[in-house]
This record gives C-alpha cells, structure tokens and sequence, in this order.
C-alpha cells in the first residue's frame, strides 16, 4: 500500500489499501491510504461514500470529517469545504492545522465577511513560528489590504525557511501585495512566477489557482482601460 503510494500507482494503492479495510475496517491507516487514493484518482464522490462508511461506524470521527474537506476541495467546493471544517472547530476537534485551512479557504470565495482572520490569527497562536501558516496570515492580511501586516510576517516566514528570494507561493503573496498598492506590472510580474503544481488533484487549494484568478482580474482592468481609451 505504501509502495505503490510512493510510485504514485494510485489504481493499486486503492486496491491493496481496500482490502486492507475489508480486513481491519477501523483501520486509519487503511481509511487514509484509498480516500487519498480516490481523490488522486479524480473519484472524490466515491471518496465521500468511503468516508459517510466510516462516519456511521465511527460518529465524528475526524479523520473522515477531513476527507470529507478535502475531496470538496478538489471539486472547488470553497464553501461547503469552510463549512466543514468549521463543524470540526465547532466540535473542539480542530488543531493549528484545521484553524489554517479555515482561514486559506477563505481566500478562494466571497465569505460575507471576508477573509477569516481570527482563524489565521488562532492558528499562529496555536502553533507559533510555523512557516506555513505564517504564509496563511500573511496572505489573509494582504487581501484584506493589511499590507504592512502583511509583508512583516511573509519576512518572517520566509527566514523560517530560510529563503534568500521568495518561491511560488510567495511570489503569490507579493503579488498581492503589490496589486493592493496598485503596482499592477509587478503584480502580475509576480503571479506569473508561481508555478503549476505537479498533480491535478493539489491545483485547486494552490497558491497557483490563487495566482490565476487575479491575473485574470488584472486582464480584465486592462482591457476595460482600454476600451475606455478607444471610446
């Protein structure tokens, strides 16, 4: 199950790894191995069967709730995704890691009330000096236009990692930046910068699926700028 998972032969991980839970059904080793399975292999739906099976043997199981967030992920389902992963929260379930991707998630649909910062903000509390969820933070803080905030945790993060010049995601996170200040080139200089990641199924959480849509929005401003011009 773990072999054909390093090698990527995600048809025989779901295999082994269903036999494998027919075998030991509370296995969460097993449970993990074929819902990552499905979802590399564009079956998300099936994912959700897979893990609504495990809930009514297991109620609230949180490994299940996960599956759950993570195949509406995949779908571009940025609210219902949010939503379950608030029931964690709301359910005492939920670590940095949870409280993180509550506040990412907002990043990719129009919430009511905007980017959600107290999440970001909890998740820093709950695991401080952790690069990637300084990220998260300074991401929320430039969309919100918080870009001094901003700029000073990105630093941050980036000596965590110790890089000496951003790589794709915070390429992204600059761009931003610059685009709240209306530095639209160097923006779009900086969108431009952020990868396409290696598989499919990790475009729609990606800081490049983030990068795509403002450069869009940024197409879009020049071409009504231009029409506008002609007329």
């Amino acid at each position: 199950m773990i072999g054909y998972g390093n090698i990527e032969d995600h048809e025989n991980s779901r295999r082994v790894s269903a036999e494998l839970a027919f075998q030991f059904p509370e296995s969460r080793r097993a449970f993990l191995a074929e819902s990552f399975a499905l979802r590399a292999l564009g079956k998300p739906i099936d994912g959700d069967k897979l893990a609504g099976q495990r809930l009514q043997r297991i109620p609230d199981d949180v490994d299940a709730m996960h599956v759950l967030v993570w195949d509406a992920i995949v779908r571009q389902e940025y609210p219902a995704a949010y939503e379950l992963t608030r029931k964690i929260a709301d359910a005492s379930k939920a670590e940095s890691g949870d409280w993180n991707q509550l506040a990412w998630f907002t990043l990719f649909f129009r919430r009511t009330d905007g980017p959600d910062l107290d999440a970001a903000i909890k998740a820093s509390q709950l695991a401080q000096n952790n690069a990637s969820i300084l990220h998260t933070l300074g991401c929320v803080y430039a969309e919100l236009g918080k870009t001094k905030d901003a700029r000073e945790v990105l630093i941050q993060a980036m000596d965590l990692l110790e890089l000496d010049e951003p790589n794709a995601d915070y390429w992204y996170a600059f761009g931003r930046i610059a685009e709240q200040h209306g530095e639209r080139e160097i923006a779009a200089d900086d969108y431009a910068k952020v990868n396409r990641p290696t598989h499919d199924w990790q475009i729609p959480s990606s800081t490049y699926s983030l990068a795509a849509v403002r450069t869009h929005v940024l197409s879009e401003g020049e071409q009504k700028v231009s029409q506008e011009i002609k007329h």
